[in-house]
């Protein structure tokens, strides 16, 4: 007797749906200074070791700021390069979302208002990561 058996395959896609934001990370610069640290690379790589490695489920946003002082020129190239330097160090980690966006502010936006002991505050990039809601959908 002989028996024959049928595998059915079935297929399965993630759909993706809302997005929230789940965590802001910031990363504070030295004035004039666009250069990550040893510091800074820990930082970011314990954020990066604290999430599940499914790039599909973030959406990614670096936003590079400055303090006030110096030049609107100077502060646009600055919070730019911040912002660069994260977004490549996070790509060398092999941290890729399918979504990402770099986003630079120059002093246009402060987290508090820039007083001389507060300006180390301003001169930061932001790592905000939103999360996907993935729900397996079957396909055949």
């Amino acid at each position: 007797m002989v028996r024959i058996y049928t595998l059915l395959i079935l297929a399965f896609t993630f759909v993706i749906s809302k997005a929230q934001l789940s965590n802001v990370y910031s990363i504070h610069f030295e004035t004039n200074a666009h250069q990550l640290t040893v510091q800074h690379r820990h930082y970011i790589d314990s954020i990066i070791s604290s999430l599940p490695n499914i790039p599909e489920a973030y959406i990614l946003e670096v936003k590079g700021h400055t303090d006030n002082k110096g030049s609107l020129e100077l502060n646009n190239s600055l919070s730019k390069n911040r912002a660069s330097a994260v977004l490549k160090y996070l790509r060398s980690k092999n941290f890729n979302t399918t979504d990402t966006s770099i986003k630079y502010f120059a002093d246009y936006k402060p987290c508090i208002q820039n007083t001389e002991e507060n300006l180390w505050q301003n001169r930061r990039v932001e790592i905000n990561l939103y999360t996907r809601k993935l729900d397996m959908v079957k396909i055949l």
